[in-house]
């Protein structure tokens, strides 16, 4: 799913024109990388505190109701990229063949945006599992 290092495109891979001008293709293993070295918490942060401070067991049920939901969202994320990036590795084929000028196409935003929407997915569950769950366990038959 990925090629080596293409070019310097000055854009960063969650921008559109990063794939326009032949960027690379990150995989879900380098996108995680990504994430843990950039320390990104994702846009859900306020959410994820307001659920750790629950009193036992509300804490608890609601930090496994989070957890839950954005393996949900990761799972259809990580499915729809690939058809994107599949659809992305086609028209590069067809560009080349026919020398077209670069140019912004749906393709390319939708890339750009999984990209990002896996980004906060994985930066939200690294951050729930950095919550102290030591007070889970003793509920947990």
């Amino acid at each position: 799913m990925t090629h080596s290092s293409r070019i310097d495109t000055g854009y960063s891979n969650g921008h559109p024109w990063h794939y326009v001008l032949d960027g690379d293709i990150r995989s879900p293993k380098q996108i995680l990388a990504d994430v843990k070295a950039s320390g990104i918490r994702g846009y859900m942060i306020e959410d994820i505190d307001k659920a750790s401070k629950l009193v036992e067991p509300k804490r608890s049920a609601k930090l496994r109701q989070l957890t839950s939901q954005v393996k949900g969202r990761l799972h259809c994320d990580l499915s729809r990229y690939r058809e994107v990036v599949l659809q992305l590795h086609r028209d590069r084929l067809c560009d080349r063949n026919a020398q077209a000028e670069p140019r912004c196409r749906d393709v390319h935003v939708s890339v750009s945006l999984k990209y990002n929407h896996i980004c906060n997915d994985f930066a939200h569950l690294i951050y729930l599992e950095s919550i102290d769950m030591g007070q889970m366990e003793l509920f947990e038959i």
